[in-house]
């Protein structure tokens, strides 16, 4: 009961900082001015929620989370026109959103959006899978087995924009025996390949940022990032950061292929930014 009380009360709390946050934000907000949006992209189970939370203790920076009805349909960004009604409607400097089920669309996004801004989220492959098989069971190793049949139109968002090179190197390495947390170790792979695919690694507009140096380096990582951002910094905002990251060997149930494919990636997205 006691544990219980003291959930509610730490959401109380959270709310009603939002809510005054909010507030001072419609009081503060300058005439003519033009606030932009920053776009949390990458592939899910990434930390995506950590980097947010601590980017939401600057007071120019709003955020609208996924279940949002208001920016999103089904976990999905809503129409450029409508994006950019919520961004001009928002009393913040900047507007953040997490459109993971878009990643693979970042580059359209920031097209669409003037002066926008975006934030691809990597995290060490086994970490994800393993976070990916514990909440969505086999549905990723699922929907790589779909993709890999012929049929991506059947998946959704997990399936566009996915070019048949790709489609043709996750074919030589799934099996029927493919388990759970192989098959998200190649939903990791095919989500993050869009950074590169999409020309992010060259566009100013976009920062990748670990997961890993973000709990190991706050200090030198964040004010960075909140520069990319063109917001504010506090030293305080990082001081609850723990970091739970440790080497994590590859997990078991993947095959020497699959991790190869991973591994090469993750040293590819490690050596850039």
């Amino acid at each position: 009961m006691a544990e219980d009380l003291n959930e509610w009360l730490t959401k109380g709390r959270k709310a009603l900082d939002l809510a005054r946050k909010g507030v001072n934000q419609w009081l503060d907000a300058p005439e003519g001015r033009v606030p932009k949006g920053l776009f949390v992209v990458g592939c899910q189970r990434s930390g995506t929620t950590m980097l947010i939370d601590t980017l939401m203790k600057a007071p120019q920076l709003w955020s609208h989370p996924e279940k949002s009805n208001i920016a999103y349909d089904n976990y999905r960004l809503r129409t450029p026109s409508v994006v950019d009604l919520v961004i001009r409607s928002t009393p913040a400097d900047t507007v953040v959103f997490k459109p993971l089920c878009d990643s693979h669309l970042a580059d359209k996004i920031l097209d669409a959006h003037t002066d926008s801004r975006a934030i691809w989220m990597v995290r060490n492959w086994p970490d994800v899978a393993s976070s990916a098989v514990k909440k969505w069971g086999s549905h990723q190793a699922e929907v790589i087995r779909t993709i890999t049949d012929g049929r991506a139109d059947e998946v959704g968002w997990r399936g566009e924009r996915i070019p048949a090179q790709l489609i043709a190197q996750l074919r030589e390495v799934v099996t029927p025996e493919m388990s759970d947390i192989a098959g998200a170790a190649l939903f990791w792979y095919v989500r993050n390949s869009f950074y590169f695919m999409l020309g992010l690694d060259q566009d100013p507009r976009v920062k990748l940022v670990r997961y890993e140096d973000l709990v190991t380096r706050p200090g030198e990582v964040f004010p960075a990032l909140f520069a990319h951002i063109g917001a504010s910094y506090d030293p305080a905002w990082i001081e609850d950061i723990q970091d739970r990251s440790t080497p994590t060997a590859r997990p078991d149930g993947v095959s020497d292929d699959i991790a190869a494919l991973c591994d090469a990636l993750q040293a590819r997205l490690k050596m850039t930014n």
